[in-house]
């Protein structure tokens, strides 16, 4: 959640700060804080990537699991970074023309 939370706010426009322990519910946060589990996950398991084989058996769990976190989480992290931006611009926009009958957002 930290992670998600920093980088949300390195995203321009830096109209909001959100807190990781006060993140908002959402699909965006969502997807942040699955990217950042998926990447940590990954980081684990290609540290620890060892080929084991014992007579005529080969054991290799871990490299599925290391391809299917690599194909994943591209896909989070771009989903996060372009809802993330889609709402700041809106933020921004809202707050801009908050004087010409809207109201903002709230954050």
């Amino acid at each position: 959640m930290r992670f998600a939370a920093m980088r949300y706010n390195a995203i321009p426009p830096h109209v909001i700060h959100v807190h990781p322990d006060h993140l908002p519910f959402g699909e965006t946060m969502l997807n942040g804080v699955a990217y950042y589990l998926y990447l940590g996950k990954l980081q684990q398991l290609m540290r620890n990537d060892v080929d084991y084989s014992a007579g005529n058996m080969s054991i290799d769990i871990n490299k599925r699991r290391i391809e299917f976190l690599s194909k994943m989480a591209p896909s989070l992290k771009e989903a996060f970074e372009k809802q993330a931006k889609e709402e700041k611009v809106t933020i921004n926009l809202n707050n801009g023309f908050a004087d010409v009958g809207g109201s903002g957002w709230g954050y």
